[in-house]
């Protein structure tokens, strides 16, 4: 067996130390100066000056599906046609009030004989009524979310410029809802829809979520020999819905 020097040592004691100290100034946060006044710089805004035809166009451009209605009660009837075209079965729904509450969606599924999942069904539920901390954790729900045909949420933003829906992750809306089924249908008012990101920015909580996520379009990737594929790293089909928030207050 070689003997080790003391030079060998040495060397590697100085190289661990260039690491450590290196790992140490990567971990600190670095000093940003807040930005200035926007001006005219930066993101422009929506090419339409109808904010949700704006985002359709740019939808569209990116390989998904928009859709508008005028009022809130019109979006099962937009639904239900995607998904029987889709051949969806199993469908994950996020606990928001405005899918499970206002629009009954998960009843309305059912009674077409589809399977439906989401995070506040009574066999998911803490004892006080509330969602577990992690339901999406759960060995068994893991299954049923890789399981899954189709994935609808609700929706923080969407941003016209580019066609981008934002979501942010909490128990009531897990990020695998948008993420792992090959289908995802975003229901949002044309009210949350916003010119462009730094609009977005603006608007931002104070208290952040685990994590925002940002979908322009179907999912694609072209890493290998630069050809561009569709669905592998996400839902190769996504639509938005949109409906008329003025017709629904009127």
């Amino acid at each position: 067996m070689p003997l080790v020097s003391q030079d060998d040592v040495l060397r590697r004691q100085r190289m661990l130390e260039r690491i450590r100290a290196a790992v140490q100034s990567g971990n600190r946060y670095a000093d940003a100066a807040q930005p200035g006044p926007r001006g005219d710089l930066g993101y422009q805004g929506s090419s339409s000056p109808d904010l949700a035809e704006g985002f359709g166009e740019a939808v569209r451009r990116c390989g998904g599906h928009f859709h508008r209605v005028a009022r809130l009660m019109e979006v099962p009837r937009v639904i239900l046609p995607i998904l029987e075209n889709a051949g969806a079965r199993l469908i994950g729904l996020s606990a928001e009030p405005l899918l499970l509450d206002t629009l009954q969606l998960a009843r309305r599924l059912q009674a077409f004989g589809l399977e439906v999942w989401h995070p506040a069904m009574p066999q998911l539920a803490e004892p006080d009524g509330g969602l577990p901390p992690a339901a999406s954790e759960l060995p068994a729900v893991k299954e049923t979310l890789f399981a899954l045909d189709a994935g609808i949420t609700g929706v923080d933003a969407l941003i016209a410029e580019t066609g981008t829906v934002v979501l942010s992750a909490s128990r009531a809306r897990p990020r695998s809802l948008s993420l792992l089924p090959p289908l995802y249908i975003a229901v949002a008012g044309s009210h949350q829809i916003v010119p462009d990101l730094l609009d977005w920015f603006a608007q931002t909580p104070a208290r952040l979520p685990s994590a925002f996520t940002f979908i322009t379009g179907p999912s694609k990737t072209g890493d290998i020999e630069l050809t561009l594929v569709t669905g592998v790293h996400g839902p190769g089909e996504v639509h938005v819905i949109v409906f008329d928030t003025a017709s629904q207050a009127a």
